[in-house]
């Protein structure tokens, strides 16, 4: 037969076997169950007793029972809340807004203002040789652009005459 010391050493390694599972979230139900049971006792290991107070709560709010009418009365007291809001907070609000609108628009136009008058500014300051290269550069941009607009108007002429020709197809099926 074991004596207490030996059987107290052997339940002290199996508690902090649990406790050090319980910390990592790997235990299960029944071992969390066999630790509220040995925080229960009236004595435990002295290295354990930081942990009884916390085993304690946990037991206490597991046991406390709410009316049956809380759901019923947290609910009313939403609503009420939520019908508590004065019309002038809602107008507050609304007007914070429309204040914060107003505020990203005039930066808007601050920052557009700001970034035209540079850009004039800018252009001016251009030497010669650089003008005719901008100039060179606007003129290469725009005949490109001119060719995309003209091959895209032949595949739309195209695309129409195919729409035709399905119509007609289509008249005749019918």
């Amino acid at each position: 037969m074991l004596d207490y010391s030996t059987q107290n050493h052997m339940e002290s390694k199996q508690i902090k076997a649990l406790l050090d599972k319980y910390w990592e979230g790997e235990s299960s139900l029944q071992e969390e169950q066999q630790l509220r049971e040995y925080f229960a006792q009236e004595v435990i290991d002295e290295e354990f007793r930081a942990f009884k107070p916390m085993f304690q709560f946990f037991k206490e709010e597991q046991e406390a029972n709410l009316n049956g009418d809380f759901e019923a009365r947290l609910s009313r007291k939403l609503q009420e809340r939520n019908e508590a809001v004065p019309r002038r907070a809602k107008i507050v609000r609304l007007l914070g807004r429309a204040a914060a609108v107003a505020a990203i628009f005039l930066a808007v136009i601050f920052a557009y203002s700001t970034w035209d008058s540079n850009s004039a500014t800018q252009v001016s300051e251009l030497n010669e040789k650089e003008k005719a290269e901008a100039l060179l550069a606007y003129q290469e941009a725009k005949a490109a652009l001119l060719l995309v607009s003209k091959k895209l108007k032949k595949g739309t002429g195209k695309a129409e005459q195919g729409i035709v020709q399905v119509r007609k197809a289509t008249k005749v099926i019918r």
